[in-house]
C-alpha cells in the first residue's frame, strides 16, 4: 500500500482516531486504527465494538492496500515533520513515513464494522448539536454501573430536538427548532457523547442522523459515527417539567451569581460531610450565601428580585455552577420550600430548564 496525503489533515484524523481508539489488552487489535485505501478514496477506521468511526481523508492512492497500525507514536512523530505532504507506505510488517518506520498488525484480524443503514431521523447544524449536547451533559451520571443515566436522552417531537440528562439529584433540559424527519426518542452513551463532541468541535456544516435498532449514526460529508445505545429506561422527566408549582421567584444577575458561587466553593468544596452543599437564604431582595468548614468560614450577599415569601435551603454550590456557566442572561430561580425541588431557568429563555433538588438543612 502507498498513498500521499496533506500532513496537516493525517494529523486531524488520526486526532479523531484517537477520541475512539483506545489500548485494548483483550484485542489488541482494536488498540489500533485501519487505514484503507482502494479506488474509492482513502478511509480511516477505528472501534471500541459500541462506538465506531469512519473519516475518509483526499489524498493519491498509488498503490492499494490496508493497514492496522497503533496511533500515538505515529501521531507525535508526524506532528514534528516540516513538510506538506506525506508519503505512507507499507511492505511487508512495516509501515514506512518520512524516514522512519513502524510495526503494524495483521489487517485480517480486524473486525468489520457494523452498517447502520436506517431512515435519516433528523438533519441539524453540527454546532447546534454539539451546543445542545454540552448545555446538558454535566448532569449526567459519571457512574458506569448506572447505565441507565450514564447518557444524553435525545428525543424530537414538535418539531424541536430535546436534549435531557439527569444523575438522579438534578435534570438539565434543553430544546431546539430542527429539521426533524421522523420523530424519535434514544439513549447515548455519555461516552460516545463525549467523544463525539471532541471530534466535531473543528467541524462546520450541517450533519444527519439515522437509527437502526439500538445504533446511531451521524454522518456528514466524511466522517461516520456510530454507536450503540442505551435501551434501559429514562426517568418520566416530562411530568417532572410540567409539575410546577412554586411560588417564589428571584431574579439574580449572572456575573455576580458566579462570583458569589465561586468564592463560596472555595470553602464548600472542602467539607466532606455536607457534600459541597451551602446555605441559600432568599431574605426580602437580598440573597446571602453561606459555607463553613472546621475554622474557615465564608458569607457571601447579592441584590436579588424576588416575589413571594423568604426560602432558606441548603443547595450543592458546584451543581449550580455548573449551570450557570452557561447562561449568557440573568438567572431566574423558582422554590417552593426548603425541601422541594428548585427550578432554575435563564431570564426569557424557556428552551433552557435546570431542576436541583435540595440537602438536608443543616446550619452553618
Amino acid at each position: 500500500m502507498k498513498i500521499v496525503v496533506n500532513r496537516k489533515e493525517f494529523i486531524n484524523v488520526l486526532t479523531n482516531m484517537s477520541n475512539i481508539v483506545k489500548e485494548t489488552p483483550v484485542r489488541p487489535v482494536l488498540s489500533g486504527t485501519r487505514l484503507l485505501a482502494n479506488e474509492f478514496g482513502i478511509e480511516f477506521a477505528g472501534t471500541t465494538l459500541e462506538t465506531s468511526l469512519k473519516n475518509r481523508l483526499e489524498g493519491r492512492v498509488i498503490e492499494e492496500g490496508t493497514v492496522v497500525f497503533k496511533i500515538p507514536l505515529i501521531l507525535e512523530y508526524v506532528k514534528l515533520i516540516d513538510v506538506e505532504e506525506i508519503e505512507v507506505k507499507v511492505e511487508g510488517n512495516t509501515l514506512y513515513i518520512h524516514n522512519a518506520e513502524f510495526s503494524v498488525f495483521d489487517a485480517d484480524d480486524y473486525p468489520r464494522l457494523n452498517e447502520v443503514n436506517g431512515n435519516i431521523h433528523c438533519e441539524i447544524d453540527i454546532m447546534d448539536l454539539l451546543d445542545g449536547f454540552e448545555k446538558v451533559k454535566f448532569s449526567a451520571s459519571n457512574h458506569t454501573d448506572n447505565l441507565a443515566l450514564s447518557v444524553i436522552r435525545l428525543e424530537s417531537y414538535d418539531g424541536k430536538l430535546h436534549f435531557v440528562s439527569s444523575d438522579s439529584y438534578r435534570l438539565s433540559y434543553f430544546n431546539s427548532e430542527v429539521n426533524v424527519l421522523e420523530d424519535f426518542e434514544i439513549s447515548i452513551p455519555l461516552e460516545a457523547v463525549n467523544a463525539l463532541i471532541k471530534i466535531f468541535k473543528s467541524y462546520e456544516g450541517r450533519l444527519s442522523l439515522s437509527i437502526e435498532g439500538n445504533q446511531l449514526k451521524i454522518e456528514t460529508k466524511d466522517i461516520i459515527f456510530t454507536t450503540r445505545l442505551i435501551e434501559l429506561a429514562f426517568p418520566p422527566y416530562k411530568g417532572i417539567l410540567a409539575a410546577q408549582q412554586e411560588d417564589k421567584e428571584i431574579e439574580l444577575n449572572k456575573e455576580q451569581f458566579i462570583s458569589a458561587l465561586k468564592k463560596v466553593y472555595t470553602v464548600a468544596k472542602t467539607n466532606q460531610e455536607t457534600k459541597e452543599a451551602a446555605i441559600f437564604n432568599f431574605s426580602g431582595n437580598k440573597l446571602n450565601i453561606q459555607a463553613s468548614a472546621g475554622r474557615a468560614k465564608t458569607s457571601q450577599n447579592i441584590d436579588t428580585l424576588k416575589t413571594g415569601d423568604d426560602v432558606k435551603a441548603s443547595l450543592n454550590v458546584k451543581f449550580l455552577l455548573d449551570f450557570a456557566h452557561n447562561l449568557k442572561n440573568n438567572v431566574i430561580i423558582k422554590a417552593s420550600t426548603s425541601s422541594s425541588k428548585f427550578v432554575i431557568s435563564e431570564y426569557k429563555n424557556d428552551s433552557y430548564t435546570y431542576i436541583l433538588m435540595p440537602l438536608a438543612l443543616r446550619e452553618v
